[in-house]
Formats: C-alpha cells, structure tokens, sequence
C-alpha cells in the first residue's frame, strides 16, 4: 500500500467521527513522530537559551549557613548587582556564581539534604566555581584543616591586609601537613585532632563553641607555622547590618584554586564594608 492510500484510508476512517475521536486518533498514530518533534523543539529551545545566557564568569562566591531569611532568596534579587556594581562587572557580559542558602549543621551533616550541599560545595571548588567562601566558624574551620585556603598574604594587597591583619584568622601549616600525612597513612588507631573546634563532634556542642562570646579565636603564637587564612568577621559593618550572620562567628577566605583573584579581592571587601 502506498502512501497515499494509506492517507485515503485514513480519512475515510475519520469520516463522520467526533472531535475527541479524531483526536485520539491522531495521538495513537502520530504520537512517535510528534513525541520527537516536541523533544527536537524542546532541545532547540534549551541550545538557544544557552547560547544566549551563557556569560563567562567573573567570580564566585558561596555563603554558607547564613541566618537572615534574606539569604534563602534568590540571590539575584538582592546580591547579585550590588556586588556586580561594587565590583564593576557588567552582568550583560559576564556572570557571577552565587550561593546563599545552604545549611551544614556544625558538628557534622544531619541528613541527606546536608550531605548533598556539602558534596556541591565540594564540586563547586573543584571546578573552581567559586572563589570567595563565608562561612559560620565551625564549618569554615572543617575546611580550613582540610587546606582549602589561600594564605591571605598571597591574595590581598598592602592596604588590605593592614585593614584586616587584626583580624586574620590562622591555621598552623605543620598541623595541616600532619593531618595530610595521617590521612595517607591510615594506620593510626587514634581519631587526628586538629586543635580547632572542627575536631567537635555532636551537634550540640559543635554549635555552641561557634558562637559570638563562646568561640575560642586560635592563637597564632602557639602555632609553629601559623598561616592567615582568613578573616573574622564579627565586627564587618555590612554582615551585622544585613544579619546574615547574627549568632555564629562568620569566617570568609579565599579559595585555594580561585581563578579570579582581583574580584576576590572585591568581594572581600564588600562583605566587610558594603553599605
């Protein structure tokens, strides 16, 4: 049978048919063809989409465990161009990687949720998404003894760090490079303590000694190899105005492989003093 008298055939079957069989007609013997259309459509769609919007990305940036409702918007709604204007980046051309809303409970993730967000922190920083991290003490610490940050003395320049060297936060380099050794080991029978209130275990515990008041700041004179960080900032006039970060202590540094170091510098400066 031809094609044409398939088609014949068809429509004298279709004669004097409703609306709705007509229809369910047309789905069980087009349904393939246009279940590929739609999908080709749809595909269309999204290549355009992303060949429009995609931007080259001008600096990343990751809040974690902010406190103010604020931070669990869209960031694009109340961030992204004050920062993007205090950094001169035009958003027309470039993007900015913004994350704001995630929560890792102190002293460990309590559910799956919390595993997720700390896997997509940890993917962000490995394919150097993110440049800038603020983050509550206990937390900040966690990743700070996992050597995730730049020594600030290689990243901010002579008036920033006369600006912010009274409140650096350090790690010692010797502990760091200990804990690296015991994890290639694997030996010892004795958990690795670190010295830092990341060593805290139990959530309760682990929240309380982050607090603003309780949190214990390390000294860098008992360290042998003390190495700044990061910066706390209990005292930036723009985190206590925002209270993005009321009760914990917030810590921000830069992260090791962070490919955008000048706007990094920019957005250490915005969290501390943006109005």
């Amino acid at each position: 049978m031809t094609l044409k008298e398939d088609f014949e055939n068809q429509k004298k079957m279709l004669e004097g048919k409703s609306g709705k069989e007509k229809l369910v007609w047309f789905w069980g013997y087009y349904k393939i063809p246009v279940i590929i259309f739609a999908g080709m459509i749809v595909l269309l769609v999204m290549l355009i989409r992303t060949w429009v919007t995609n931007k080259p990305q001008a600096a990343g940036l990751v809040l974690l465990n902010a406190e103010s409702e604020q931070a669990y918007q869209d960031p694009s709604e109340w961030l992204e161009q004050p920062l993007a204007d205090y950094m001169g980046v035009n958003l027309k051309t470039s993007s900015l990687m913004l994350s704001t809303g995630g929560h890792i409970t102190p002293g460990g993730s309590t559910d799956q949720y919390e595993i997720a967000e700390a896997q997509k922190v940890m993917v962000y920083v490995a394919a150097q998404q993110v440049d800038v991290l603020c983050a509550d003490a206990w937390n900040y610490e966690s990743y700070a003894i996992a050597d995730m940050y730049m020594d600030l003395r290689d990243v901010l320049n002579e008036k920033q760090i006369a600006k912010y060297e009274p409140y650096f936060y350090y790690v010692d380099r010797a502990v760091i490079e200990e804990r690296q050794n015991y994890t290639a080991d694997g030996t010892q029978d004795t958990p690795f303590v670190s010295g830092t209130i990341a060593d805290i275990s139990g959530q309760t515990k682990a929240a309380a000694a982050e607090q603003r008041g309780t949190w214990k700041r390390p000294d860098p004179k008992s360290m042998k190899d003390p190495v700044p960080v990061g910066i706390i900032m209990t005292d930036s006039p723009y985190l206590t105005k925002s209270g993005l970060y009321q009760n914990a202590v917030p810590i921000v540094g830069v992260i090791g492989n962070s490919k955008h170091l000048p706007e990094a510098r920019y957005m250490v400066d915005f969290l501390w003093e943006h109005e």
